[in-house]
């Protein structure tokens, strides 16, 4: 068990280095320029796209662009965005904040390119069906001899969008806030049963679901991700109003630390190591999320 254990870290050391990290920013500060800021300067003809206005029905695609821009916010909004900053926070301090900002506008550039390749070279299945993301960008645009890579990246973004995190804080959460708070279960009994029914019954309806197909993951995404959208953004503000006069204070202290090397030896080794803690969390299913850009109808 051990010798599996110190396999698993050489793996994710050798997956997740600072490489990736010059990779990403370097990648996306390259977009950037080289569009000259296009997600920037066409912002307002992205809003006109997801308002409908230029939504035809003969178009090639199963989902109109509202429905594919919820599939995909539905897999990014979530505890990247929550935990994940959360964590970095802990351990990187109140700097990584800004790199977090940072690392967003330049990774405009990177989503804007990676769903503009998935939706030039989308596929079809045996049914006919469009289908899109890295795979077939891979197949389609690269040479054959790297054709392998794409069956690489289905089976690695398989294991990466696995759900497991999700279900293991929301069951925490429910069975700690919840039902232990209001006396339904006592914390000193075996929480096994009831973490795995709620486990059982969150795969259940998840399956329901996904096995719908696209179709029924947009809907369902459609009806649910306004709803989730307004409840980040409220409780979030509400955060902020109820704490109004640290905002100033924690602003300026976001900008000092951001640029000031701390004296704690992690911050010594790696001044952006919380940012870093951050893309290996949610980086994964950034990635795979651009499969559901490439539907846009």
């Amino acid at each position: 068990m051990q010798q599996l254990e110190a396999l698993s870290y050489q793996i994710v050391d050798l997956a997740w280095g600072p490489w990736l990290l010059i990779l990403l920013l370097g990648g996306g500060i390259t977009f950037l320029l080289a569009s000259r800021f296009l997600p920037f300067r066409h912002l307002g003809h992205a809003l006109a796209l997801v308002s409908g206005r230029y939504d035809n029905p003969d178009d090639p695609g199963h989902i109109n662009h509202r429905k594919a821009l919820s599939a995909a916010l539905a897999g990014t909004i979530g505890m990247g965005n929550i935990a994940g900053v959360a964590l970095a926070i802990q351990i990187g301090g109140p700097g990584a904040i800004f790199w977090m900002w940072m690392t967003a506008i330049i990774g405009m550039a990177t989503k804007f390119f990676t769903c503009s390749l998935a939706v030039m070279y989308r596929g079809t299945d045996r049914d006919g069906n469009l289908q899109g993301g890295p795979m077939y960008v891979i197949r389609a645009a690269l040479p054959k001899r790297m054709h392998f890579l794409a069956y690489l990246f289905a089976v690695v973004g398989m294991i990466g969008a696995l759900p497991a995190v999700q279900t293991n804080q929301l069951v925490q959460v429910v069975r700690d806030l919840v039902v232990i708070e209001y006396g339904w279960l006592s914390a000193a009994d075996s929480a096994f049963a009831f973490n795995l029914s709620l486990g059982i019954s969150l795969a259940v309806i998840t399956g329901l679901v996904m096995l719908g197909g696209l179709r029924r993951i947009a809907g369902v995404t459609a009806s649910m991700v306004p709803g989730m959208a307004m409840l980040y953004m409220g409780a979030a503000m509400l955060a902020i109003l109820l704490n109004v006069d640290r905002v100033p204070a924690a602003i300026m202290l976001i900008f000092n630390d951001a640029f000031l090397i701390s004296s704690t030896i992690i911050r010594e080794n790696f001044p952006f190591c919380g940012f870093y803690l951050l893309i290996q969390f949610n980086v994964a299913f950034y990635r795979v999320n651009v499969q559901q850009c490439s539907e846009v109808a």
